[in-house]
């Protein structure tokens, strides 16, 4: 039995299906960043409150979503993961083929797995959380989870009793005015993911 050649990942018969998924999560990500950062302008620039909005929290998470895969197209694991020899060589060749597509664009955000993580993984972060706030030392009076501030200012938050930013257990939220999201006390500055024109 003859052995196949693999072909060079520039010369294989999918390559261009590659350069369209990229091309699409690029321009995905870019188009929901910009539908985000548009969502400040609908707010009152002279008032900070608090937002809970489901669409804001849909276009966040899939903004999140699709910076992952994009980073799993570019990005080859540090170790081999169960593959023959000939998939992790067209893997290396994509990873390096894509990334040099890129080199213009910063992608360390995209490349951080830690914001990825906390969200695909969220349930158990909030197990971890939940047991934490069992400790007799806790004494958070509200957490935010799937909110949206215009700003940090802690007045918004006295009518829940909160007198300091340690009364505050930051879960999920988005800082609207900074363009900052948080999970479980992971920052992510979503302008770092918008791609540039």
């Amino acid at each position: 039995m003859s052995q196949v050649t693999v072909p060079k990942f520039e010369g294989s018969k999918l390559f261009r299906i590659y350069l369209c998924e990229l091309q699409w999560l690029a321009i995905n990500i870019k188009n929901k960043c910009s539908q985000i950062f548009d969502y400040e302008k609908q707010l009152d620039p002279s008032r900070d409150y608090i937002v809970s909005n489901p669409v804001l929290w849909e276009l966040l998470s899939s903004a999140l979503s699709d910076a992952a895969r994009l980073k799993k197209l570019i990005i080859s694991p540090s170790n081999k993961p169960k593959l023959s020899q000939d998939q992790w060589t067209l893997m290396q060749e994509r990873t390096t083929y894509l990334q040099s597509i890129l080199s213009t664009v910063a992608l360390n955000e995209i490349s951080n797995p830690k914001l990825r993580n906390t969200i695909e993984h969220f349930d158990e972060y909030l197990d971890a959380a939940n047991i934490e706030l069992l400790s007799p030392v806790r004494h958070e009076k509200i957490a935010l989870y799937k909110l949206g501030l215009t700003a940090w200012n802690l007045d918004i938050f006295k009518p829940y009793g909160v007198t300091c930013e340690q009364d505050i257990y930051k879960l999920q939220f988005y800082l609207i005015k900074e363009r900052n999201f948080t999970t479980l006390i992971i920052l992510s500055t979503f302008k770092k993911l918008m791609m540039r024109q």
